[in-house]
């Protein structure tokens, strides 16, 4: 067949005649190549060709890929997930793209720091058009928060996604409660002023700063 001769890759006709046959055949070419390193090559020599042959958005079916990819990051090796889906998100030609699939990506890195693979990526986001890159820079805020909850054990392993800590009732007790912590000492309340940064329209910092001096004055003993 024309896929096995030019590509390389043995399909069935059955394959051919599922529902998605076509990006599952992409996927197919980008699961062959083991090395991250080796896959824009592969984006260029098959996946496009292939996508051209067949009427297929090459962007949209690479982007679906690396998406997926972003989906398996906390569930297999997020590490090779994430290597990965960095080396394929530059082969995207929009920004719109490339955008969409790197806050995926912070949004479910579990690991504490931000991935270096992803370094580039974000240096590049800074000449995106502003809306792209309020996006990233919201997700690497969030990412902060997301350190502060793991710390004070609120959120758990795994937890992915924390955008749900905009919402004013929920941000509110999380501020409240780290700077009423009786057993907190300086980081606690620089944590908490960390999240005010991200999630400033609760608190003012003079407001979390009396907050906090209120219950270290509580906390002192009196005498007799």
């Amino acid at each position: 067949s024309h896929i096995r001769r030019v590509h390389a890759l043995d399909v069935t006709l059955q394959d051919l005649r599922e529902r998605s046959a076509d990006r599952r055949i992409v996927a197919h070419f980008l699961d062959r190549v083991l090395s991250p390193d080796l896959l824009r090559e592969e984006v260029r020599a098959h996946v496009r060709p292939f996508c051209a042959w067949r009427g297929l958005d090459a962007d949209e079916a690479v982007e679906e890929y690396v998406l997926e990819l972003a989906e398996q990051v906390y569930h297999q090796d997020q590490e090779l997930c994430l290597h990965r889906a960095a080396a394929l998100i530059p082969c995207l030609a929009s920004a719109e793209g490339q955008a969409r699939c790197l806050v995926e990506l912070l949004k479910r890195w579990d690991d504490g720091g931000t991935p270096t693979d992803l370094q580039p990526l974000i240096a590049e986001a800074e000449g995106w058009r502003p809306d792209l890159r309020d996006a990233v820079k919201d997700q690497l805020a969030l990412r902060k928060v997301k350190r502060v909850l793991r710390k004070y054990g609120l959120i758990g392993e795994g937890s992915g996604d924390v955008s749900f800590v905009r919402m004013a009732w929920y941000n509110t007790r999380i501020v409240y409660h780290l700077l009423s912590r009786s057993d907190g000492d300086a980081s606690t309340l620089r944590d908490s002023l960390a999240i005010l940064e991200v999630l400033p329209q609760q608190f003012t910092r003079a407001e979390a700063l009396f907050i906090r001096l209120t219950h270290l004055v509580a906390a002192i003993p009196l005498d007799g």
